[in-house]
Formats: structure tokens, C-alpha cells, sequence
């Protein structure tokens, strides 16, 4: 399995969330905070395989 490291703090995650919400956002703002999102969802995905619980379960 390829090792994925957290890019980014919560804050930015919820940042890149709130622009991908957004109409008036530039392609490249919209490309970056896609790989924000990316990045967290594939982080989810291997803490969601080794069962670990979340932030939110805890």
C-alpha cells in the first residue's frame, strides 16, 4: 500500500470545502482545494480500514 500523509490542518480542509461550495472560484483555487479533498478522503479511507475511530466516534 502506498503511504498517504495529511497534507493539511482541519482548518484548511474545512476551508478547501467551504470554496469548493463557492461560484466564484478561479480553476486553480478550485484545482487546490480539490487535492485538499483528495488528500483527506484517502487518509479517511485507510483510517476507516484499520478501524480506527474518528475524531467524531471518540
Amino acid at each position: 500500500m502506498r503511504s498517504v500523509e495529511l497534507l493539511c490542518s482541519e482548518t484548511k480542509i474545512d476551508k478547501a470545502g467551504e470554496l469548493l461550495k463557492s461560484k466564484s472560484v478561479s480553476s486553480v483555487e478550485k484545482l487546490q482545494a480539490l487535492e485538499i479533498l483528495f488528500n483527506w478522503r484517502a487518509i479517511h479511507t485507510i483510517i476507516t480500514a484499520l478501524g480506527i475511530p474518528s475524531a467524531a466516534e471518540s
